[in-house]
């Protein structure tokens, strides 16, 4: 489900990164509750085959850019009851010190709710978290975080050029093995929350 977010405007608050959090937090309630009116609340639909959320079935608070006030992980689901139509966007949010701005958007799995048809990670990597979205099956893992500017981007990229049983990873634009790309995803995954 969604974490609960509160926020009080009139408090008095001496701390700016109290104060930035404490507006971020407003914000992001706002676009919630925007979401929510246009994809609904979380509900969870259980058949004989398959289990899946409608709506606005995950948010979270993390702090990707170690700046003190948190981002926002946020996932809702089309609304489709058909299950190859199922679609669960999942975006990444900043606070600009005014609004919410987004980061990213991606549609990270459909239809199965299986890893092999994609999901999404939370990392703890060097310190710094990570948001991991896969569409599973195309080859495309594309990992948002701090870059090394300090603002909120793509930090790392790896794609699959080929079909399912011939092709080539790349790495930021680089060619590279599939043991190279066996090693990279190890060291960004041990410490990560999958979510499918």
């Amino acid at each position: 489900g969604t974490d609960k977010i509160t926020t009080n405007r009139t408090n008095v608050i001496s701390n700016d990164n109290t104060k930035s959090q404490v507006s971020a937090d407003y914000a992001y309630k706002k676009l919630i509750k925007k979401y929510e009116a246009k994809y609904g609340k979380a509900k969870l639909n259980t058949s004989k085959s398959m289990h899946y959320w409608k709506g606005v079935c995950f948010a979270k608070l993390l702090d990707f850019d170690n700046d003190g006030t948190k981002e926002l992980v946020l996932v809702y689901q089309n609304g489709s009851e058909a299950i190859s139509e199922i679609k669960y966007h999942v975006e990444l949010w900043t606070f600009d010190g005014k609004n919410a701005k987004k980061i990213c958007s991606s549609v990270s799995w459909s239809g199965n709710n299986c890893e092999y048809f994609g999901g999404f990670s939370i990392i703890k990597f060097n310190g710094n978290y990570l948001l991991f979205l896969s569409d599973g099956a195309v080859g495309n893992d594309v990992y948002y975080g701090r870059k090394s500017n300090g603002t909120l981007g793509v930090v790392h990229s790896f794609h699959w050029k080929g079909d399912y049983m011939e092709g080539q990873w790349y790495y930021n634009g680089k060619e590279i093995s599939v043991d190279e790309y066996t090693s990279y995803r190890n060291q960004f995954n041990p410490n990560s929350n999958w979510y499918n």
